[in-house]
């Protein structure tokens, strides 16, 4: 959870920089969001806590905006790794943010397997958002698996 908190508070960073600050470096992990640092103490101490869980779900929620945000932005080349990094998170939120954050990236063949794995997630937001983005994928073995996964999920993207 520490990982992901400071992870979050890199995401905040990036997406709140303008987009005309391309040189602008982002502060360490976790630094300077008070919100991401009042979740790590409060979850350090108080694990199970109201407030915890409180804080995390904020995090989260700002996290899953940040993906979105990042995206969207178009610099598959410097934020691809970060997007990636959240495609596995145990939040189905934060897991859905990122498959549709890489789905606004125009993937490539080399993030069709994740999101094959993504198909077969247990919560359907994942799952639809795996499909939407194997539906921009540049990769020509994604057609097919997309005609496929539609049929079996009984899904229409039009």
């Amino acid at each position: 959870m520490i990982r992901a908190l400071r992870l979050a508070g890199l995401l905040l960073t990036l997406a709140a920089a303008p987009l005309a600050a391309e040189e602008a470096t982002p502060l360490p992990l976790g630094q300077g969001d008070s919100l991401v640092d009042f979740a790590q103490q409060v979850c350090d101490t108080a694990p199970g806590s109201e407030v915890c869980l409180a804080a995390d779900r904020l995090v989260r929620e700002r996290l899953v905006a940040a993906l979105l945000t990042l995206g969207g932005q178009g610099r598959r080349d410097r934020d691809l790794a970060l997007v990636l990094d959240y495609a596995d998170h145990p939040a189905p939120d934060v897991r859905a943010a990122a498959v549709a954050a890489l789905g606004q990236m125009y993937p490539a063949a080399g993030e069709t397997a994740l999101l094959l794995e993504r198909l077969n997630d247990p919560v359907p937001a994942v799952r639809t958002a795996a499909l939407v983005a194997l539906q921009r994928s540049s990769d020509p073995a994604a057609i097919p698996l997309v005609d496929r996964a539609r049929d079996l999920q009984g899904m229409s993207l039009r």
